[in-house]
């Protein structure tokens, strides 16, 4: 009896410990005279899970406003970053030791809320519009129909097209305004020759033509009766070329017409007169390149008297023995060689 008793005082100090299993307890193994007594104590039943129950929110429905038309960009470019070797940490696992004390808790629910209600407003009913009144239009006439023609004919053939081939460029001078300088020897009727030199001014107008003025200072020379005589000419003439510019030798015909001034010394008195004369002829041009020109002509010279012979002159008939005559009208050859220089 008193053993009994024991065990139980025994089991209710070990109560707290036994109210989370079941403890057996069974003694040990000894001969007594006394039945073995099995206590079996019951564990306490779990409590409920407690369940916390979400308020209820109730939204007020929102306002609608029209939203606003989407815009959609291109998202960026991603951005790559490329580490360095060695930048990034291992990895490092983390284990949380539960303690035993707080491995039977009870377990809470949480409930979410349930979602807001949204009241959508719904769309204005749409306008609608009466359709326009349809104008009468006038009647549709009949259709004309046209009888077909009795017979065919071939199509006119279309007409031949001519093509004319465009004419080749004639090539043009790069330079065109020259100056020049030139030797003259004159043949004349009338027993005078006379030697002189003179000065031009060209002007190549296009690749066949170019224009000349030019002034001389004429001398007489050899002579029968050993007077003197001057001459100065102004001309004004054109120079009509056969071949092209880019030819090296290039022929030439030449007209040329103007006024000269003679003088012939008398010894008493002079003999002044005036002439207008004439030039043709033609000659030869040696181009060296585009900027010098050599020119060698023949000239056929016509001169026309314009003024009268003073009395006094009419009055000499000889000088120092020898018959004189008055200059009149004559007819003669000039020879001439120049050069110019064209810019």
């Amino acid at each position: 009896m008193m053993r009994s008793l024991r065990l139980l005082a025994l089991a209710v100090v070990a109560a707290p410990s036994i109210a989370f299993a079941q403890v057996m307890i069974e003694p040990a193994a000894a001969p007594a005279p006394y039945p073995t007594v099995t206590v079996q104590v019951p564990a306490p039943p779990l409590p409920p899970p407690v369940v916390v129950p979400a308020p209820r929110v109730v939204v007020p429905p929102a306002p609608y406003y029209t939203p606003r038309p989407r815009v959609y960009a291109p998202p960026p470019p991603p951005v790559v970053i490329y580490p360095a070797p060695g930048a990034m940490p291992p990895h490092v696992y983390i284990r949380e030791r539960i303690r035993w004390h707080l491995r039977h808790l009870p377990r809470v629910f949480v409930v979410p809320p349930p979602p807001p209600v949204v009241y959508a407003q719904p769309a204005p009913p749409p306008v609608e519009y009466a359709p326009p009144p349809v104008p009468a239009y006038p009647p549709v006439p009949p259709p004309v129909v046209v009888p077909p023609p009795c017979c065919y004919g071939a199509p006119p053939s279309p007409e031949p097209m001519v093509l004319v081939a465009p004419r080749p460029q004639v090539p043009m001078w790069t330079s065109r305004i020259g100056l020049g300088v030139r030797g003259t020897g004159q043949v004349i009727n009338d027993g005078w020759n006379n030697l002189g030199i003179g000065g031009e001014f060209l002007f190549r107008a296009s690749p066949h033509l170019v224009t000349e003025l030019a002034a001389e200072y004429q001398r007489s020379a050899g002579s029968q009766s050993q007077l003197d005589r001057v001459d100065v000419p102004v001309t004004f003439g054109l120079r009509v070329h056969i071949g092209r510019p880019n030819w090296v030798v290039s022929p030439y015909f030449v007209f040329a017409g103007g006024v000269g001034y003679a003088s012939q010394d008398l010894r008493f008195t002079t003999d002044d007169a005036i002439y207008l004369e004439g030039q043709l002829g033609g000659g030869l041009e040696l181009r060296l390149g585009q900027h010098v020109a050599i020119t060698a002509d023949a000239r056929l010279d016509a001169k026309k008297r314009a003024n009268g012979v003073a009395d006094n002159v009419l009055a000499t008939t000889s000088v120092d023995g020898k018959p004189v005559h008055p200059l009149g009208d004559e007819v003669g050859g000039q020879f001439r060689l120049g050069v110019a220089a064209y810019f």
